[in-house]
């Protein structure tokens, strides 16, 4: 009685699995364009899967040498990826790393530039 309930816990356990390694397969086909009904992959980003700083770092670039206000920023990033939950914290944090590690520059004060 014991050993069937275990094993139908197990088959159970891996109808799941099987349930979402298909399903992974078809988001992943889904967001790289392979299927007949691709979407825009900005219009469904997982907050993990872009890379803010690099996304800083391209928004600085466009701006050139006048700079950009952090507000622009999140604007210009919440514009891109509307789904993106970015807060103040994750911003000040992609900042000051990117302003410690040397690709960005805060010349004045709540503005930023990218250095070249």
């Amino acid at each position: 009685m014991l050993d069937q309930k275990l094993q139908e816990k197990f088959q159970k356990i891996r109808n799941i699995i099987i349930r979402q390694e298909q399903l992974e397969k078809e988001l992943v086909s889904l967001l790289s364009g392979n299927s007949a009904s691709s979407f825009n992959r900005e219009d469904f980003v997982h907050p993990g899967a872009i890379i803010l700083n690099k996304e800083i770092v391209d928004i600085l670039g466009e701006a050139g040498k006048k700079g950009i206000s952090k507000k622009e920023i999140i604007y210009k990033i919440q514009r891109k990826f509307p789904n993106y939950n970015l807060d103040k914290h994750k911003m000040t944090n992609a900042l000051a790393y990117l302003k410690k590690t040397g690709k960005i520059s805060n010349p004045v004060h709540g503005i930023y530039t990218k250095n070249l």
